[in-house]
């Protein structure tokens, strides 16, 4: 859906109009969302977004060829979650000045260079050739996954959702056990990552894999019992591993933890779901009274207990926390703050640091809205305008 320059210069201007408009995303950022549910920061600029994002991308995006990657730590490395965030990000930032559908396409391109046997990406690859992590990870594929869904409204193109399709088919097949659970990967099944469960992702698994669909209910079912029972009933917060009964050898609240309340709003933000809710809203009452309604006294780790373990004020935390406070207006004052401070980290950060940065500001400033179900006070795109102008545009050429 790019407009080729060359056919452009032998158009009238009304010609090149109509391709102007033909070839336009359907949602440009920012889109104006108003979630159906939760709450917004009281002020918030999609400016500071874009700084973020502009940070983020010239610090992490790397292209060579055809393909693009997204710098790890060592940043001679990519993971294959780094490259599913990316898209997410990608799909969302679009607009006529950042331009990302090629650096999506491109990143989408990098997944599918280093699959393994069973067609997901190996988890760690040195550079753009040498696989140096086997096998997969889930979150990277259900988040890959949410975001072709994502591309294939945002840019019009079946294929994207001929991917998702496929993805979300191997997700089934081979990170999903039998008790449907979301396993930890392609290759084991040891231990279960709370983090993980996109509860959102499945919600759109379940709407597009439609012979199974009540297989997608078991596994959201499944994954917010999990959360339930293996979370503190103190502080609500919930370990980085555990087993199928929510027991875990593991009663840490850490870099994959934090994730949980990240995921759990937008669950909420998106469909409501009550249990999505339950989980944010406690975590979100325990932190604010843990820090004294202050964001620049969370740290970097805690035992489920609440008792401190980590040393560091950073992004990763800030806007974890912050993003759990989105689901209930008791928290306006904390997400506020919470937000606010989230913006003071200017810098490159860290890989995790500034990749969560940017998709928790996307979603706290309703800049990552349902683009499959177009809810309330989001753009409404321009889809069916586009189909007709794209076909008065071939005729014109």
């Amino acid at each position: 859906m790019r407009t080729k320059l060359m056919a452009l210069i032998y158009l009238t201007p009304f010609a090149v109009l109509i391709c102007s408009l033909a070839f336009a995303n359907n949602y440009p950022f920012p889109h104006n969302a108003t979630y159906d549910y939760g709450i917004l920061p009281t002020e918030y600029n999609a400016q500071d977004v874009q700084t973020i994002y502009e940070t983020w991308r010239n610090a992490y995006y790397e292209e060579q060829d055809d393909l693009a990657r997204i710098k790890f730590d060592d940043p001679n490395q990519t993971v294959s979650e780094g490259i599913a965030y990316g898209m997410l990000i990608m799909v969302f930032m679009d607009n006529e000045i950042n331009d990302t559908q090629d650096a999506f396409d491109k990143l989408w391109r990098y997944y599918n260079n280093f699959l393994n046997d069973n067609g997901l990406m190996h988890w760690k690859i040195n550079g753009f050739n040498e696989v140096v992590g086997w096998d997969a990870t889930s979150d990277a594929e259900v988040d890959a996954a949410l975001a072709l869904i994502m591309a294939y409204k945002q840019w019009g193109e079946t294929q994207y959702l001929i991917d998702a399709k496929a993805l979300i088919a191997k997700i089934r097949e081979h990170e999903v056990n039998d008790n449907k659970y979301l396993k930890p990967g392609d290759a084991w099944d040891d231990k279960k990552n709370p983090s993980y469960f996109s509860t959102v992702a499945f919600k759109l698994f379940a709407e597009i894999d439609t012979e199974y669909t009540s297989f997608w209910n078991e596994v959201i079912a499944n994954s917010y019992s999990l959360i339930l029972a293996a979370r503190d009933t103190t502080t609500g917060l919930v370990p980085e591993w555990c087993d199928e009964s929510g027991t875990s050898d593991d009663p840490f609240f850490k870099y994959d933890a934090i994730r949980v309340p990240w995921r759990m709003a937008w669950a909420y933000l998106w469909y409501g779901d009550t249990e999505a809710y339950t989980i944010a809203d406690d975590i979100s009452s325990w932190i604010k009274t843990k820090v004294s309604h202050d964001p620049s006294l969370i740290i970097d780790g805690y035992n489920l207990d609440g008792s401190v373990i980590g040393e560091w004020n950073n992004p990763t935390f800030v806007g974890g926390f912050a993003s759990g406070a989105l689901v209930n207006s008791q928290h306006q004052a904390w997400l506020d703050s919470s937000y606010t401070h989230l913006l003071l980290f200017t810098g490159e950060e860290s890989y995790f640091n500034k990749t969560l940065q940017v998709l928790y500001a996307l979603l706290a400033t309703g800049n990552m809205p349902n683009l499959w179900g177009e809810g309330s006070g989001q753009n409404t795109g321009n889809t069916d305008n586009n189909a007709f102008l794209s076909a008065i545009f071939l005729l014109l050429l």
